[in-house]
Protein backbone atom coordinates (compact mmCIF):
# COMPACT_ATOMS: atom_id res chain seq x y z
CA UNK A 1 0.00 0.00 0.00
CA UNK A 2 1.38 3.57 -0.55
CA UNK A 3 0.43 6.91 0.57
CA UNK A 4 1.09 9.85 -1.25
CA UNK A 5 2.45 12.76 0.41
CA UNK A 6 0.89 16.01 0.31
CA UNK A 7 2.07 19.18 1.40
CA UNK A 8 -0.87 21.82 0.65
CA UNK A 9 -1.87 20.98 -2.56
CA UNK A 10 1.21 19.66 -3.78
CA UNK A 11 2.62 16.10 -3.78
CA UNK A 12 5.42 15.61 -2.94
CA UNK A 13 6.28 11.63 -3.19
CA UNK A 14 4.86 8.34 -2.43
CA UNK A 15 5.70 6.23 0.94
CA UNK A 16 5.35 2.33 -0.03
CA UNK A 17 4.37 1.15 3.69
CA UNK A 18 6.12 -1.44 4.80
CA UNK A 19 4.00 -3.58 7.50
CA UNK A 20 7.18 -5.39 8.88
CA UNK A 21 8.32 -1.53 10.39
CA UNK A 22 5.55 -0.92 11.61
CA UNK A 23 5.13 -0.56 15.48
CA UNK A 24 1.86 1.34 16.16
CA UNK A 25 1.51 4.04 16.44
CA UNK A 26 4.44 4.15 13.66
CA UNK A 27 4.82 3.00 10.02
CA UNK A 28 7.66 2.54 7.77
CA UNK A 29 7.94 2.80 4.17
CA UNK A 30 10.02 3.23 1.51
CA UNK A 31 9.19 7.22 -0.31
CA UNK A 32 9.61 7.95 -3.57
CA UNK A 33 10.04 11.59 -3.84
CA UNK A 34 8.31 13.49 -7.40
CA UNK A 35 9.85 16.71 -8.92
CA UNK A 36 8.21 18.76 -6.29
CA UNK A 37 10.36 17.74 -3.20
CA UNK A 38 13.48 18.83 -4.59
CA UNK A 39 11.55 22.37 -3.65
CA UNK A 40 11.17 21.13 0.04
CA UNK A 41 14.35 19.41 -0.06
CA UNK A 42 16.79 21.93 2.09
CA UNK A 43 13.81 22.01 4.56
CA UNK A 44 13.58 17.99 5.20
CA UNK A 45 17.66 18.16 5.25
CA UNK A 46 18.09 20.82 7.83
CA UNK A 47 15.04 18.94 9.93
CA UNK A 48 17.49 15.75 9.75
CA UNK A 49 20.60 17.78 10.57
CA UNK A 50 19.25 19.26 14.00
CA UNK A 51 17.73 15.88 15.28
CA UNK A 52 18.34 15.80 19.18
CA UNK A 53 18.94 19.39 19.55
CA UNK A 54 15.80 21.53 20.78
CA UNK A 55 15.19 24.18 20.01
CA UNK A 56 16.27 24.29 16.35
CA UNK A 57 14.87 21.27 15.28
CA UNK A 58 11.47 22.14 16.74
CA UNK A 59 11.93 25.52 14.45
CA UNK A 60 13.45 23.24 11.69
CA UNK A 61 10.39 21.02 11.59
CA UNK A 62 8.19 24.08 11.56
CA UNK A 63 8.93 25.24 8.77
CA UNK A 64 7.96 21.67 7.54
CA UNK A 65 4.44 21.37 8.09
CA UNK A 66 2.82 24.62 6.55
CA UNK A 67 1.01 24.58 4.50
CA UNK A 68 -0.26 21.27 5.96
CA UNK A 69 1.50 17.45 5.34
CA UNK A 70 -1.57 15.36 4.19
CA UNK A 71 -0.96 11.54 3.76
CA UNK A 72 -3.59 9.59 1.64
CA UNK A 73 -7.13 10.70 1.48
CA UNK A 74 -6.16 13.51 3.48
CA UNK A 75 -5.33 12.36 6.98
CA UNK A 76 -2.86 14.53 8.52
CA UNK A 77 0.45 13.55 9.07
CA UNK A 78 1.38 14.49 12.71
CA UNK A 79 4.97 13.40 12.67
CA UNK A 80 7.14 12.28 9.81
CA UNK A 81 10.39 10.98 10.34
CA UNK A 82 12.63 10.39 7.35
CA UNK A 83 15.60 8.38 9.22
CA UNK A 84 18.40 9.71 6.66
CA UNK A 85 18.75 11.21 3.41
CA UNK A 86 16.65 11.20 0.94
CA UNK A 87 17.58 9.78 -2.51
CA UNK A 88 17.47 12.57 -5.14
CA UNK A 89 14.33 12.13 -8.16
CA UNK A 90 15.67 10.59 -10.79
CA UNK A 91 14.00 10.61 -14.38
CA UNK A 92 13.92 8.12 -16.95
Amino acid sequence: MALRLYRGQTLLGSIELDWEKADFPWHGGTFTPTEHFESVRPLFDAELALRGQPPEWDEAYAQIVPPGLTAGRGSWVFFLDFPGPISPVTTS
